[in-house]
């Protein structure tokens, strides 16, 4: 296993989480309740699309801190647990790589750390 792979990954899904934070909100969440208008006729609809937006936020960065533990306490943390989250990041890169061909911009660092994840458990 290694540990600087894996904390570079686990740095790396930080400002992923930031950046999805930030940026999902400007150019996405707001942009969408706006165009809808669902702020003023909706503020639930609005409510628990930010809830949501902002909640995966929140899991990615319990992805990051996850990665953080196991690289510093290898022995707390399964091995097994840390490869899976390396396929799901990898596996969530090729679906968007797919889907929004190749438009999107996160597949590329959700890639990156997909594969540095995994590479850390070899």
């Amino acid at each position: 296993m290694s540990n600087a792979t894996l904390l570079v990954a686990s740095v790396l899904t930080v400002g992923a989480a930031l950046g999805h934070a930030v940026l999902g909100e400007q150019r996405l969440v707001r942009p969408l309740i706006a165009a809808r208008g669902w702020a003023q006729s909706e503020p639930l609809i609005s409510t628990v699309i930010r809830l949501a937006w902002h909640w995966t936020t929140a899991l990615i960065l319990f992805t990051a801190y996850v990665m953080y533990v196991a690289a510093t306490e290898p022995a707390s943390i399964s091995s097994s647990l840390v490869m899976a989250l390396g396929l799901i990041y990898l596996g969530a890169a090729l679906i968007d790589l797919i889907l929004s061909k190749a438009r999107h911009d996160a597949w590329p660092p959700m890639a990156l750390i997909g594969f540095l994840t995994i590479y850390s458990q070899i």
